[in-house]
């Protein structure tokens, strides 16, 4: 064989080893967040921090009733309730680098927050779980309807309270009190909810405007429509779901029969692409952004969900992960949270079981040692190369020493 030929045949066959390798990289490990010994049918991850604690909510095994949990490294834990009988959890919202926990509880009885404002006995209330120690939020009447959805790391949390007759109002518990953040509109009925918070005080959620719901962002006592702001159209209805550290915010509006999932980086509305593989018309919902803007929700298709993440530059449909399907989801419905490490947090269908699932980034290969392994095989590829060629130079002179004999 022409040693050069050789030589270029192993050094193709290097390059295609570097080549498959990369190819066959999977983008991201996924785990069950619960085995069916802790949890039965139903279980939805709500939140995670960067340490890769997470907080949701499942149904125990032998009960009929959600639980709310928290869930580190492999093990569950039943979080608690602000109910004395323990018969009624708390449902967690989000959980701080420390561990600190806040969503809203049942004090006694079934939960009827659900229900609004107007229920004949009002028994949900923000919570902060703390050192395992729950506990009311306070600073709301012991008869009013209070819920926590996020906390920054100062300790501050938002969510809504009942602090008027009739009226849930977008709320702040600074540690010292209960902040009333204002409403888009003054009309009978007018209401909002306050979703995410960052540690610069940045807050947002959604409130009755004059004809619809609007998107809005706090920051510095002023409540601002993001209609106005950011120039979603005015006769849409919105919602903001996330602000990272930096302000971006993502959230989502309806127009008609349009739902659309949107980025807001400060200066300009960015709406979200759909599924590209998909030729109908999907709605699109963003719920978390991560301090690098990556960006998760769902998209729903046919009434289905799927669980979609934003990278910035595509969307990608999570179900589709051929280490998702080689690991037995039959598809991942939603993506509720991600971390500053890329993991990402949501339910999907595991085994015929509605379970939470951990998404968690997968390192690409080390170029160093691909590297050494491809120069291995080149300079296997040289010194075969060179043993053949003096293999081949002594024939040759045995051969004219021969002719000569």
């Amino acid at each position: 064989m022409n040693t050069h030929i050789a030589v270029k045949m192993m050094c193709g066959a290097a390059s295609m080893f570097l080549g498959c390798a990369h190819a066959a990289q999977d983008q991201y490990r996924i785990d069950v967040l619960a085995d069916p010994s802790s949890m039965t049918s139903f279980q939805y991850a709500r939140d995670i921090n960067n340490a890769g604690q997470i907080v949701g909510i499942g149904v125990s095994v032998g009960s009929t009733r959600s639980r709310g949990f928290l869930w580190v490294d492999g093990r569950i834990t039943d979080i608690g309730s602000l109910d004395p009988t323990g018969t009624y959890s708390a449902r967690p919202s989000a959980i701080t680098e420390l561990g600190v926990i806040v969503g809203d509880s049942p004090t006694s009885g079934p939960s009827l927050f659900s229900t609004g404002v107007g229920s004949a006995v009002k028994k949900d209330r923000a919570f902060v779980l703390d050192h395992s120690s729950i506990r009311d939020l306070g600073f709301v009447a012991a008869n009013k309807l209070s819920a926590a959805y996020d906390i920054n790391s100062h300790g501050h949390a938002v969510g809504q309270a009942e602090l008027s007759a009739s009226t849930l109002s977008p709320v702040l518990w600074d540690g010292t009190g209960v902040r009333d953040l204002g409403l888009l509109s003054d009309q009978p009925g007018a209401g909002g909810i306050a979703t995410s918070i960052n540690d610069a005080g940045q807050i947002v959620g959604a409130a009755s405007a004059a004809t619809s719901t609007h998107a809005f962002i706090w920051s510095s006592g002023a409540l601002v429509d993001l209609h106005d702001l950011a120039g979603l159209p005015g006769d849409a209805l919105s919602w903001a779901t996330s602000i990272n550290e930096t302000g971006n915010v993502v959230g989502y509006f309806s127009l008609g029969d349009l739902t659309r999932a949107f980025h807001w980086d400060g200066s300009a509305v960015h709406v979200l692409p759909d599924l590209a593989e998909e030729t109908r018309n999907p709605a699109t919902y963003a719920s978390d952004i991560n301090a690098s803007g990556l960006i998760v929700g769902h998209a729903v298709i046919d009434q289905e969900n799927h669980a979609v993440l934003w990278d910035g530059r595509r969307v990608v449909n999570l179900s589709n992960l051929p280490e998702v399907r080689r690991a037995g989801w039959e598809w991942l419905g939603s993506a509720s949270a991600l971390n500053d490490r890329g993991q990402i947090v949501g339910s999907g269908l595991y085994d015929g079981q509605m379970r939470g699932f951990l998404l968690t980034p997968v390192p690409e290969p080390r170029s160093g040692i691909l590297v050494l392994l491809g120069l291995g095989m080149v300079g296997a590829a040289t010194t075969w190369s060179s043993r053949l060629s003096r293999s081949s130079g002594q024939k040759q002179r045995r051969g004219r020493t021969c002719g000569t004999t």
